[in-house]
């Protein structure tokens, strides 16, 4: 599915946006590819990421799988897989593993682009971690391993920011 090319259309689907946030954060994510910056992608973040490397987004996902959050407090949590040998993998574990999930829109494997490769999918197929193989401090996640509220993820999930602070180190 294509993104909505205008802000009717986007209406039209009843889509809870953020345009003062997009018109804000965007062009920052496209400057910080162009300029081959460390660029980290949580949540929105990481769509953003996609979005700067060229990428569509699913606008709704409907997969009957719950991966939007319906109240602020409390998450929706399903499984991930993460593919063997990635980043991924090596920051949250091998094989499935669960995540909270506060996102509505989202990709498929075949939608990613720019040299993002998608390294963990929910049970629906929806990617739900990219990494750029060249460049270990470009990747992102569709979850928020930062939030307190999920203590025992946060923990867990505090690998991404040491490995990321790693990687731009060593860059």
């Amino acid at each position: 599915m294509n993104a909505p090319d205008t802000p009717d259309q986007v209406k039209a689907l009843n889509l809870l946006t953020q345009p003062a946030r997009d018109a804000y954060e965007l062009p920052l994510a496209r400057e910080a590819v162009a300029l081959d910056m460390p660029l980290p992608g949580i949540c929105q973040g990481f769509q953003a990421l996609h979005l700067a490397c060229g990428g569509q987004l699913i606008p709704d996902i409907r997969t009957g799988l719950r991966h939007r959050a319906f109240s602020e407090p409390l998450s929706a949590f399903h499984l991930i897989e993460t593919v063997a040998g990635s980043l991924v993998e090596e920051w949250v574990g091998r094989g499935f593993t669960s995540i909270n999930s506060r996102h509505h829109q989202g990709l498929t494997a075949e939608m990613a682009t720019g040299g993002l490769q998608p390294t963990a999918f929910a049970p629906d197929g929806i990617v739900e971690a990219l990494e750029d193989p060249k460049r270990p401090w470009r990747f992102g996640v569709q979850w928020r391993p930062e939030r307190p509220e999920e203590f025992t993820l946060m923990q867990r999930d505090r690998r991404i920011f040491q490995m990321f602070v790693e990687a731009c180190r060593r860059r």
